[in-house]
C-alpha cells in the first residue's frame, strides 16, 4: 500500500469513528430525555430527575419545556 492510500484508509476510518460516536451520543441524549419525560409523568421533581439522569438541572428543564 502507498503512503497516499494509507492516509486516506485512516482518514475514513476517523471519519467512521466520528459518526459512530455522534451516533452513540445521540441515542443516549434520546434515552435520557424519555426517562425524564416518564418520570415527569410519574411526578418525580425537576432536581430529582437531573440527579437520575445526572444532567443539570437547566438541561433538563430545557427538555421537558421544549
Amino acid at each position: 500500500m502507498t503512503e497516499k492510500v494509507r492516509e486516506e484508509m485512516n482518514q475514513m476510518c476517523n471519519f467512521s469513528q466520528g459518526i459512530l460516536e455522534q451516533g452513540i451520543q445521540k441515542g443516549l441524549e434520546k434515552g435520557l430525555k424519555e426517562t425524564a419525560f416518564r418520570l415527569q409523568k410519574m411526578g418525580t421533581s425537576l432536581p430529582m430527575i437531573a440527579a437520575i439522569v445526572n444532567m443539570p438541572e437547566s438541561t433538563v428543564a430545557e427538555w421537558l419545556n421544549a
